[in-house]
């Protein structure tokens, strides 16, 4: 799935497999934030595009600014997924969610017969 934005650039690319979700957002990290902090979990309440954030508040499509990467680490945690992958470089933002093992082996079980 694609959005695109002005100049037929994407805005974000969402990937689906049997194995995980991929999102990639155009655009580096926020100043005050780094990968190692993304990573762990400790990143500073930034948000990258303050005008989509108050968009999606406003339709109630998100929740306060910092809340979003320790939401979804404590919901893959309770859910037994492993934690997000995360990378950045200077032109994107990209993370991953990886399925549960046990849906996968469930999937891997009924592909097999």
């Amino acid at each position: 799935m694609k959005a695109n934005g002005w100049h037929g650039r994407p805005l974000v690319l969402v990937g689906w497999t049997l194995f995980g979700d991929e999102i990639l957002s155009p655009g580096a990290l926020p100043l005050g934030t780094s990968l190692a902090q993304l990573r762990q979990g400790k990143s500073s309440p930034n948000w990258r595009n303050r005008s989509l954030a108050w968009f999606f508040r406003k339709l109630d499509l998100a929740q306060a600014e910092g809340q979003g990467v320790r939401t979804m680490r404590a919901a893959m945690k309770a859910a037994g997924s492993p934690p997000p992958k995360f990378e950045a470089t200077e032109a994107e933002v990209t993370c991953t969610l990886y399925a549960n093992p046990r849906a996968r082996a469930l999937m891997d079980e009924a592909s097999r017969g």
